[in-house]
C-alpha cells in the first residue's frame, strides 16, 4: 500500500501529572475526515486510521491494534502492549467532534462512525463485488465523474502490498485508468461497511473509504469525507453475461486468427472518460537521449490498408500478432470488463506501450466471422502527442 501512518514514529513522553476523568464524549468510535498541520493546511488524506475509545482502553488502525489510555490536562496518553507510549494532544472534544494533534503537522479532525442497517450479511456484500463490474458515479467538490471498475478476487502483484495486507486485499481495473490498477478490500467496524479503494500508483487520483449507505439489489449508495466535506456515490452492477454467452465469445474469439479487413469512423458517442486502449507511434527522443524504437515492429498505417495485420488468440491464454508471418508482439491475454476488454500483457522486455496495441483492447463486436476492435492512434515526438481520429478497425477470420 502507499505511505501508512505509523505510531511508532509519534512523539513519546512520559508525563507526571495528575490523571483526569474521562468525558463521556469520548467514548465512541471515530472516524477521520480531516488532515491538517498546525498552520491549518491539509496534508495528506492516505491512510487515517479510526480510533475507538472505551473506558480506559481503545483500538486503532485497520488491525484494531490495542491501546490503553489516560487523561492528562489537555492531552491523552496513549500506551501500547508494546510499551509505547504516545502523547497526543486534545485540541477539541464534543459529542460530534474531535480533533486530536500527534504532532504539530498531523492534526486529525474526527467524526463519530455512521452506522447504516445494510440488512445484508458481510460475507454477502463482499461477494457482490468478486468478479463483477460496478458503475461508480462519484461526487466531487469539482462535480461528478464516473468510474467504472472490475473487481478482482486476486491480488495480481504482493510485492506491492504491506505483509498485513496481503491476506484479504485484492486488485480492480478502472476503465478508464488503464495503467494504474486499483488495490480493494471491504471490511467492517462495528455496524459500518466499508469500501476501501486506492490508485496503486497515481497521487492524483484519490478514492478511500467509502461507508456503504444503502444496498439494494445491484445499487449501492455510498458516502465518504474529503477535506472534512462529505460527498455521496452511487454505483450500480453491471448486467453480467450468462456463463454460456461468456464461453462462446472465448470460443469465437480463439477458434482461428483475425486478419484486419477494414477501419470505419465509428458513429458519434460520448467520449467523455473514454481510454486509449492501443497506439500507433512514432517516437523518437527519449528522456533528452536519442532513442529509436524499431520501427519495423509498429503498426503502421500501411499495414492495416494492406491488410497484413494479423492476430491470434489462444485458448491456453496466449497471443500473438503478425504483419503476415513476422511476429510483431507476443504474451499472455485475459478478459476484463464482462468480455468487453482484452487485457494483453506482452513478453518482450520493458514494453507497456512501445507502438503495438499498449495493453488493453476493447472489444466493439465479437461474433464467429467478424471481430470489431477500438483503437486510438497516436503521435508522440518530443514529449508533446497529437490523437489522431479514433477508428474501429474489423477483422475476420484468417481461412
Amino acid at each position: 500500500m502507499k505511505r501508512l501512518f505509523i505510531l511508532s514514529l509519534l512523539l513519546c513522553a512520559s508525563i507526571g501529572v495528575r490523571a483526569q476523568d474521562i468525558p463521556k464524549e469520548l467514548l465512541k468510535t471515530w472516524m477521520p475526515v480531516l488532515s491538517t498541520n498546525y498552520e491549518g493546511d491539509t496534508t495528506s488524506q492516505e491512510d487515517l486510521y479510526f480510533i475507538t475509545f472505551e473506558n480506559k482502553k481503545g483500538v486503532i488502525g485497520f488491525d484494531d491494534r490495542s491501546f490503553s489510555y489516560e487523561m492528562l490536562n489537555d492531552s491523552i496518553n496513549i500506551e501500547f502492549d508494546t510499551d509505547e507510549v504516545v502523547k497526543v494532544a486534545l485540541l477539541e472534544l464534543e459529542s460530534q467532534r474531535l480533533v486530536l494533534s500527534f504532532d504539530p503537522s498531523l492534526i486529525i479532525t474526527y467524526i463519530p462512525l455512521p452506522a447504516f442497517d445494510l440488512q445484508k450479511n458481510f460475507n454477502e456484500v463482499i461477494e457482490s463485488f468478486i468478479g463483477e463490474v460496478w458503475s461508480f458515479d462519484i461526487q466531487t467538490r469539482y462535480g461528478t465523474y464516473n468510474l467504472d471498475i472490475d473487481f478482482s478476487n486476486v491480488l495480481e502483484d504482493s510485492a506491492l502490498v504491506r505483509p498485513e495486507y496481503l491476506h484479504f486485499v485484492k486488485t480492480a481495473h478502472a476503465l478508464s485508468i488503464k495503467d494504474d490498477p486499483i488495490l480493494w478490500y471491504i471490511t467492517k467496524k462495528e455496524e459500518a461497511v466499508i469500501l476501501k479503494m486506492e490508485f496503486i500508483y497515481s497521487s492524483v487520483n484519490e478514492l478511500g473509504n467509502y461507508l456503504i449507505t444503502d444496498f439494494e439489489n445491484d445499487n449501492i449508495q455510498f458516502s465518504y469525507w474529503e477535506k472534512g466535506k462529505e460527498f455521496h456515490v452511487q454505483a450500480k452492477k453491471w448486467k453480467k453475461k450468462s456463463i454460456h454467452k461468456q464461453s462462446k465469445e472465448i470460443e469465437n474469439l480463439t477458434r482461428e486468427a483475425w486478419r484486419i479487413q477494414e477501419e470505419i469512423i465509428p458513429p458519434p458517442i460520448d467520449t467523455t472518460g473514454l481510454i486509449n486502449l492501443g497506439y500507433a507511434v512514432d517516437d523518437f527522443l527519449e528522456y533528452g537521449e536519442v532513442y529509436t524504437n524499431d520501427s519495423t515492429l509498429l503498426i503502421s498505417q500501411e499495414d492495416i490498408d494492406n491488410q497484413s495485420l494479423i492476430l491470434k488468440f489462444e485458448k491456453t491464454g496466449g497471443y500473438k500478432i503478425y504483419r503476415e508471418s513476422r511476429v510483431l508482439d507476443k504474451g499472455t491475454w485475459s478478459m476484463q470488463f464482462n468480455n468487453t476488454i482484452l487485457n494483453l500483457k506482452s513478453s518482450g522486455e520493458k514494453r507497456t506501450s512501445d507502438g503495438v496495441f499498449g495493453g488493453f483492447i476493447e472489444i466493439k463486436e465479437l461474433k464467429r466471422n467478424k471481430l470489431i476492435i477500438y483503437r486510438s492512434f497516436e503521435t508522440r515526438l518530443n514529449h508533446r502527442y497529437e490523437t489522431d481520429e479514433s477508428l474501429w478497425e474489423v477483422y475476420k477470420p484468417v481461412r
